[in-house]
């Protein structure tokens, strides 16, 4: 669970899909106010002179005695906006495209943890079994040097056990490094392996 919260959390390959999913949806708003009608401000003053005689009515609209105030809100739609309309619908696929590609991207990124993960289990307990072994071969081998110190035992005998305690000593080394191997195929998945080593996570 840990490594996959490190591998979602720190790989470039998703940090890059979910900016590009980020920016699909900064897109997706902006062709939005594409298709929103535009709304203007409409502000209006006009003086009245109601005398119905022109010098004295004249007179009223210049010294503003009967005023008139209009302020409103103007809409428009654009009739058959097909360019806009088209580019929204377009950048809503270009969106739905990114959110798939991020989910093949995490079914995929969770396979290869999980085979990771799996191969450092199967090492480790391979490990813990061959050590087991050598530790086996080992202790026949003090047994037969005792029973060749006491003439019990020939020299023939006493190499066959040195021989069966040399190979499983190389069987342990070989389980040791290929667990080594998976775990840093395990931290290279997981984009960690640079941290551990105070290195910035590239």
């Amino acid at each position: 669970q840990e490594s996959l919260q490190r591998a979602f959390g720190q790989r470039r390959d998703v940090r890059s899909a979910r900016r590009d999913i980020r920016a699909k949806r900064v897109k997706l708003r902006m062709s939005e106010s594409g298709l929103l009608p535009s709304v203007d401000l409409v502000a209006s003053f006009r003086a009245n002179g109601l005398d119905q005689k022109y010098g004295p009515a004249l007179n009223e609209v210049l010294q503003a005695d009967d005023p008139t105030y209009f302020i409103g809100i103007k809409a428009s739609w654009k009739l058959g906006n097909q360019a806009a309309r088209s580019d929204h619908e377009a950048v809503q696929l270009e969106k739905a495209q990114a959110l798939v590609a991020l989910a093949f991207l995490e079914r995929k990124i969770f396979q290869e943890v999980d085979d990771a993960v799996r191969s450092v289990l199967q090492w480790e307990a391979l490990v813990e079994s061959r050590e087991s072994v050598e530790e086996l071969y080992r202790r026949r081998l003090l047994l037969q040097e005792r029973r060749f110190a006491l003439g019990r035992s020939n020299v023939e005998t006493l190499i066959e056990f040195q021989e069966d305690l040399l190979g499983a000593e190389k069987l342990q080394i070989e389980a040791i490094v290929r667990h080594h191997q998976a775990w840093v195929d395990l931290k290279r998945t997981e984009n960690h392996l640079l941290t551990l080593y105070g290195l910035e996570s590239l």
